[in-house]
Formats: structure tokens, C-alpha cells, sequence
């Protein structure tokens, strides 16, 4: 019986350790978001500048056509998707691997070159059959969004650029996988970006290249889209993390709790045996003792 104790509590030092590792997780999950959204909140004032050089550039461009070939370099439609690089995530990777195929099965496209940010999407894209043009890293932390993003630029031609991630979900959803079109840049966004009012009453005006501004403006434009998807895919991924750490952390509560019990009562009945044999002793030990004295 104490062989058996042994064993419980051994299960019982095992439980707490793992437990001790899932509370840290749920910590570094937890900070991880927190500076993610941190990252996010700065890029607003960013994009905010942004949508205003671009409504001032436009303004002045109205001949430019952005729909028929303006910036579009290559008549491939590049797709990027951002997935994750480590476990723990539930189905993070699988439902924005199936919402690709979901995209594919309704549009079919027949010059299509997919990008995976990271091995485990790349893995499961490829288990639907799709090929890659190529996989790239995922940062490790917020300081490494900006390199994968320039990375990006400088790797993928411009032209009709779909990008799919997850975001952090509403309501009862933890994430929710999306997609958008980066280029060409939607009309209507354009139009209303051209009645966008400037904040002062003194109204700037683009000089030099024109086109060039332009040009560098939407590649900010891009910029700033591409951060925004990177960093809400990393904030998805961890939310999703703390949510498996949450489940687990409760798992092993409710583990530790029956090992707990279990050890509690196998100790109680070896008191109760080993009382027990003391007792029967003492009355063997009395039996044979009144023998004696008979005599």
C-alpha cells in the first residue's frame, strides 16, 4: 500500500510542475498580447498620417488608374497567409488553411502564387494540395513585425495581393479567420479617401514626381496593412495560446484535486490497517499473556 502512495504523490509533484509551467505560458501569453495590441495602437496615428498624403496625392492625380494597372507589376495574384510557427494554438492554423481553400473553391484562380508565414501553415496548406511560391519566418516578438514586413515588400511583386489571417474574435470567438485585397485598392476606399479633409487650413501640395509620391505612399499603404495583419495574426495566436493554458490550468486543477482525494484516502486506509494490526497484536499479545497466568 505505501508503494502505492508513493506512486500518487510522485503523480502529485508532476501535476504542480506542469502546473507551475502552464501558469508561466498564460503569463508570457497574456504579455505577449498586451504589447501586441500596444504595437497596434501605435500603428493608428501612423495610418492616419498615411490616408492623408494619400488623399492630398490624389487629389492631384485623378488621371492615374489604379484599377487598371496602376502599381501592378505582375499578372500572378499573390496570396499570403499567416499562420503559426508553434503549438499550443487549437485549430489557429487549421481554419485559416481552410478558409483558403474556401476562398479557391468559390474564385477560382487560375495564376495564383501562394506565401506561408510560418511551417505550420505552410504544412497544412500543402496537405490541401496547394503549392508554394515560399515560406517565411514569423517573428518572435514585435520588434521582428517590421523586418517581415519590409521582407515581404522586397519579395512579392506588386500586383492583385489577397492576404488571410486570423483576428481576434467577438463575443464568444477567441479568433475568427479573414481575408482581405490588399491591390488593386478598392474604389470606393479611393473615393472616400479623396473627401478626406485636411486638419489645418493650411492644405499641402506634392512636389517633384508626382507619381513617385504616389507610388511611395502606397507602399507605406501596404506597409501599415501588412503590420496590421501580421500583428492581429500574433495577438490571435496568443489569445488562442492563453485559452489552451486556461483549459489545461483547469484540467489540471480538477486532476490534482482527485489525485489529492485519492491520496488522502489510500493514506487513511494504511493508518486504519496499520491501527488495525496494532490493535490485533495487542489482543494476540493479551490472549497469549492471560494463558500465561492461567498457569
Amino acid at each position: 500500500m505505501s508503494e502505492y502512495l508513493e506512486v500518487i504523490a510522485n503523480k502529485i509533484n508532476k501535476a504542480e510542475e506542469i502546473s507551475t509551467l502552464v501558469r508561466s505560458m498564460k503569463a508570457l501569453a497574456s504579455t505577449n498580447i498586451r504589447q501586441y495590441e500596444r504595437a497596434m495602437e501605435a500603428l493608428s496615428d501612423y495610418y492616419r498620417t498615411v490616408q492623408l498624403g494619400l488623399s492630398i496625392s490624389l487629389k492631384e492625380m485623378h488621371h492615374f488608374n489604379f484599377q487598371d494597372g496602376g502599381f501592378i507589376k505582375s499578372k500572378a495574384v499573390q496570396i499570403l497567409v499567416f499562420g503559426s510557427d508553434q503549438g499550443l494554438v487549437g485549430q489557429f492554423n487549421e481554419q485559416i488553411a481552410e478558409k483558403v481553400l474556401g476562398f479557391f473553391n468559390d474564385f477560382p484562380i487560375d495564376r495564383s502564387k501562394i506565401w506561408a508565414v510560418g511551417d505550420r501553415i505552410a504544412g497544412h496548406l500543402i496537405d490541401r494540395d496547394f503549392d508554394l511560391e515560399g515560406v517565411l519566418d514569423i517573428p518572435t516578438s514585435v520588434h521582428g513585425i517590421t523586418d517581415l514586413v519590409t521582407e515581404i515588400l522586397d519579395t512579392i511583386p506588386l500586383s492583385t495581393i489577397y492576404v488571410f489571417y486570423n483576428r481576434p474574435g467577438l463575443k464568444n470567438f477567441v479568433f475568427q479567420p479573414y481575408h482581405e485585397r490588399l491591390l488593386p485598392l478598392d474604389k470606393e476606399w479611393l473615393e472616400k479617401l479623396e473627401e478626406v479633409t485636411w486638419p489645418s487650413n493650411r492644405v499641402p501640395e506634392v512636389l517633384g514626381d508626382r507619381e513617385k509620391t504616389l507610388g511611395l505612399l502606397v507602399r507605406e499603404y501596404l506597409f501599415v496593412s501588412l503590420y496590421r495583419a501580421c500583428t492581429s495574426s500574433l495577438t490571435s495566436e496568443n489569445a488562442s495560446r492563453l485559452a489552451s493554458m486556461q483549459r489545461a490550468e483547469k484540467n489540471i486543477r480538477e486532476f490534482l484535486e482527485n489525485l489529492q482525494q485519492r491520496y488522502h484516502q489510500k493514506r487513511q486506509e494504511v493508518t486504519d490497517n496499520e491501527l488495525f494490526d496494532l490493535v490485533s497484536g495487542f489482543e494476540a499479545l493479551k490472549d497469549e499473556l492471560d494463558k500465561s497466568n492461567l498457569f
